[in-house]
């Protein structure tokens, strides 16, 4: 009978052992996701920083255009090559503006 308790609290300490060594990988997992998490968020907070920079960026540079555009309306009607490149080159910087907030 003695033999059979001690067979029976074996198999309950061999459980418990295991019982014990899974719930350690899993808090240990626990953590590591956790760690991932805030990596992941603070991530985001800086993506998200980027954006409104961005879009800040893409304020001015159309604003910029729309005062280059206006002087281009009120001045002579004559060809400038200086002032489309310059306008060119304002199109190109929002075009890629807008690029990067789609990303």
């Amino acid at each position: 009978m003695t033999e059979k308790i001690q067979q029976k609290i074996d198999q309950i300490t061999k459980k418990v052992s295991a019982l014990q060594h899974n719930l350690a990988i899993q808090v240990d997992k626990s953590e590591r996701l956790s760690s991932e998490i805030d990596s992941l968020k603070a991530t985001i907070g800086a993506l998200e920083e980027e954006i409104q920079a961005k879009e800040s960026e893409l304020i001015s540079l159309s604003e910029k255009m729309m005062v280059t555009t206006e002087q281009n309306a009120t001045s002579s009607t004559d060809f400038n090559p200086q002032r489309d490149n310059e306008i060119d080159d304002l199109v190109k910087e929002i075009e890629y503006c807008i690029g990067q907030l789609k990303k």
